[in-house]
């Protein structure tokens, strides 16, 4: 029976709450990577879903990843390349970009924005620098970046100028780790919201090895309750990929009834 990756993990998050699947909830799947039913990698995805099925309501948009997935989860300054390329913000033309897989991840997006922000270039193991680029977040900074919202896609694109501006302005790497996780709680809410007025929908899940990021997790929470809207998130099931068995089970046993 096959389940796609980022509808695995909302199927885990609503099992693990005993939701029985009669009424679909927004999914907020952010993650590293997963095959997409177009054929890219996923991981920064808006899904209306229950158990049945997901549809795909929202993304980040796409940006390429030189040398795959693999590669660039152990060296970020790939996806910074990658995402500079995309966004029209490379000092010039890289080849080879065009033929380099596509990807809407927002764990991609971490490691691009840690790289970008002088954390790290090189990983030792998958989002370390994402770990370490959450560790330096000032607790006490408000402000944030432009994201942009349209027609389904979400671009980074005012965020990273903004973002690049603080870098080369030597604003600390603390102050620029904190407004990027603010700009992204403020952003899932703003989607969320938007989504609702489209699909009637006030239940919001978060699942995916984004969502291990505590800083994000407690920074988008209240927003999102603030708004109105119920917030489902992992007590027991793993956020990350270890969830993934039990929300393709969830699914297989919805559908065997």
């Amino acid at each position: 029976i096959p389940v796609q990756h980022q509808h695995a993990h909302l199927a885990a998050l609503m099992a693990e709450h005993g939701l029985d699947g009669s009424e679909p909830l927004l999914g907020v799947a952010f993650g590293g990577s997963s095959y997409g039913q177009d054929g890219a990698i996923w991981g920064g995805e808006f899904l209306l879903a229950d158990y049945a099925v997901s549809r795909r309501m929202a993304h980040l948009r796409y940006f390429p990843l030189p040398g795959g997935a693999d590669a660039a989860s152990l060296s970020p300054s790939r996806a910074a390349l990658g995402l500079l390329h995309a966004l029209g913000l490379a000092a010039e033309n890289q080849p080879g970009l065009e033929s380099a897989p596509l990807t809407s991840s927002v764990g991609h997006l971490f490691a691009a924005i840690a790289a970008l922000s002088g954390v790290r270039q090189q990983a030792n193991y998958a989002a370390q620098a994402a770990v370490e680029f959450e560790a330096l977040a000032d607790p006490d900074e408000t402000g944030l970046y432009p994201f942009e919202f349209a027609a389904g896609q979400v671009d980074p694109a005012p965020l990273v100028a903004a973002l690049l501006a603080d870098v080369r302005a030597s604003k600390p790497v603390r102050q620029v780790s904190a407004r990027f996780h603010n700009s992204l709680a403020h952003l899932v809410r703003d989607v969320c919201a938007s989504l609702r007025v489209e699909t009637g929908v006030s239940k919001v899940a978060l699942s995916g090895g984004v969502w291990q990021n505590v800083t994000l997790l407690l920074k988008t929470i209240p927003l999102l309750q603030k708004a109105g809207f119920q917030v489902y998130i992992h007590h027991k099931i793993p956020a990350n990929d270890g969830g993934l068995a039990f929300g393709q089970a969830a699914v297989a046993a919805w559908k065997f009834k």
